[in-house]
Formats: C-alpha cells, structure tokens, sequence
C-alpha cells in the first residue's frame, strides 16, 4: 500500500468532513468523512510496522473501524465490554498450581 497516497487521502477525508461540519445540510455526512479520514490516519500511523502486526489484530481493527465509521453509538457498548474482557483475562492470566502438583516432604 502507498504511505502517501494513503495520507494524502486521509487528509483530505477529513478536511472535507471538517467543512462538511459547518453545513447543516451535510452535517450527517460531513461526519462520516471526519471519521473516515481520522480511521485512515491512524492506518497511515500503523503502516511502516505493519508487517509486525498479527492478521487478528488486523481484522479486529477492520471491524471496529467499520463500527466507528457506521454506528459510532456502539462504541461505548465495545468499551464496556472490552473492560469486562480485559478484566476476566487479567483474572484468568494468574495460573494456579494444581492441588495434585504440591510436593510432599520425605520423611
């Protein structure tokens, strides 16, 4: 993917939507070019480590995206549940020693 083109394309996304702001009659889609351009550049901040990335990250990121760009409401419901899945998983992360691994001292 060309760098470039990409922030080139990001700027202007969301100087568009920015204009398109003070409009009242294209304030819906004014806001979804601001949006669009700010997804695109983050992307084009990612883009020089991006073969360092995991294709799952990738594709989550894909989707929460497409939910920032589409339903910008649900993203308080993706916080709240990413809380709870960052909770349960920094829970389950401590690992405890099976009751059978416990040695016993030798008499």
């Amino acid at each position: 993917m060309n760098r470039t083109a990409l922030g080139i394309i990001a700027a202007l996304l969301a100087a568009v939507g920015g204009a398109l702001m003070f409009r009242e009659a294209t304030f819906f889609t004014g806001g979804v070019f601001l949006r669009a351009g700010i997804m695109l550049g983050a992307l084009w901040l990612v883009l020089p480590n991006a073969q360092r990335v995991p294709r799952a990250v990738w594709i989550g990121l894909a989707v929460a995206g497409g939910v920032f760009v589409l339903r910008p409401r649900l993203i308080l419901l993706g916080l709240g549940a990413g809380l709870v899945v960052t909770v349960l998983a920094a829970l389950g992360g401590f690992k405890r020693a099976p009751k059978n691994s416990r040695q016993r001292p030798k008499a």
